[in-house]
């Protein structure tokens, strides 16, 4: 792949997400590949998120500034029910969860047109479900690029269900189709192979938060060491019911549990158990970049979401997915079809369960499979190569 480009002056990419720390998290790699490519990157979002970006060494600007946030995040807990959605056909493969995304593009939409005009973007780069982004790309006429979150997620899904209603609720007239699709999940977990616009496969990069590892994340354990998360959307919006039933499962399985109680990216000591006493074998651990904790462990105990899913992939550990709503039934139906995952749509974990899924040899050769697949895709330097070249040519490139 051709990756240099030549720029008299450093393109401006707006790179625009929506406020969660999983869809802000995925874009940083790809931010830093763009600003080392040349290319001059600000980054819009509002909320939370904004202290995030800025730990992330990356400049940001909030697009939406003095909107309580509180009130449209609380529509979010009919979504995250442990219950399947019955179908994966339009809207249900998100569980109910669209309309957050939706009121999230309405009020971060005028604020993302605004600074991309004053600024002067040659480009817009936007995760998936941030319609503003795309809204944005209409109004000026310039290109964008659009970065999967997870597995559930493609542009025409998301122009359907969010762009086209959003720009409808905010009176734009159009909205503009990626010139570039940058994918992250392996072709063989797809339910399909992908062959929609200009789709550039690039390599999943974990990225959570800057940590000290102690020397003890590099130890090993005489017998199996899982971890154990519910993510942090989960506990915001449902409190940790899911994390006790799983923990009082494992109590009598022969394996180490490493759990975390942390809901936020933050330094510090473990936070205390909100389930009560924990038993014997299961560990209460402090925030650590998932990476680093499931690098040492056999496997992975999670609620499916989307960053959960695409770092136990890229780490090559197997998976039991317990599906907490949104898009987590989803996420866990492509992971079983493929192999790497137990997926339990019961609404409980069983000892018996998680006791088969710490032996499940095959589950974890698949995972391996799985991995090598995905450190064979084009990094994040060689995709940015080709983001800066749409930034530099608006004609775009070929599809992929």
């Amino acid at each position: 792949m051709d990756t240099a480009v030549r720029m008299i002056h450093p393109k401006r990419v707006l790179v625009a997400t929506v406020p969660a720390y999983g869809h802000v998290f995925p874009l940083v790699p790809l931010a830093w590949a763009l600003r080392n490519a040349g290319c001059d990157v600000l980054v819009a979002t509002t909320g939370w998120t904004i202290g995030a970006v800025r730990h992330a060494g990356l400049s940001t600007v909030d697009v939406a500034v003095d909107t309580d946030l509180a009130p449209i995040y609380a529509s979010i807990r009919h979504a995250y029910r442990p219950e399947h959605p019955g179908s994966f056909d339009g809207p249900e493969r998100l569980g109910g969860i669209l309309p957050l995304y939706a009121a999230l593009g309405e009020v971060m939409t005028p604020g993302t047109i605004a600074i991309a005009e004053q600024w002067r973007a040659d480009l817009i780069v936007h995760g998936a479900y941030c319609a503003a982004g795309p809204l944005a790309a209409a109004a000026l006429d310039i290109p964008s690029v659009f970065v999967n979150v997870g597995i559930a997620d493609t542009p025409e899904f998301l122009w359907q269900h969010v762009y086209s209603p959003v720009a409808a609720s905010v009176g734009r007239p159009s909205v503009a189709r990626p010139t570039l699709w940058i994918d992250t999940v392996p072709a063989s977990v797809r339910e399909s192979t992908p062959a929609e616009g200009a789709r550039l496969p690039m390599r999943y990069v974990p990225f959570s938060s800057a940590c000290a590892v102690g020397a003890e994340w590099f130890a090993r354990s005489d017998r199996p060491v899982i971890a154990m998360t519910i993510g942090p959307t989960g506990p915001q919006a449902r409190g940790f019911r899911a994390l006790r039933s799983l923990i009082r499962a494992a109590a009598d399985v022969n394996a180490d549990f490493l759990v975390t109680f942390a809901i936020n990216p933050t330094d510090g000591p473990a936070p205390e158990s909100p389930v009560g006493p924990l038993p014997a074998n299961v560990h209460a651990i402090p925030w650590v970049p998932f990476d680093r904790l499931f690098a040492m462990c056999d496997g992975v105990v999670h609620h499916g979401g989307s960053g959960t899913v695409l770092t136990s992939l890229i780490t090559g550990v197997a998976q039991l997915v317990a599906p907490q709503g949104a898009d987590s039934h989803y996420n866990a139906a492509m992971l079983s079809r493929r192999g790497v995952a137990v997926a339990c749509m019961e609404p409980t974990v069983t000892t018996d369960m998680l006791a088969h899924f710490v032996t499940m040899d095959a589950c974890r050769a698949a995972a391996a499979d799985v991995r090598d697949e995905m450190l064979a895709m084009p990094n994040a330097n060689e995709v940015a190569g080709v983001v800066a070249q749409v930034a530099a040519n608006t004609a775009g490139v070929d599809p992929v």
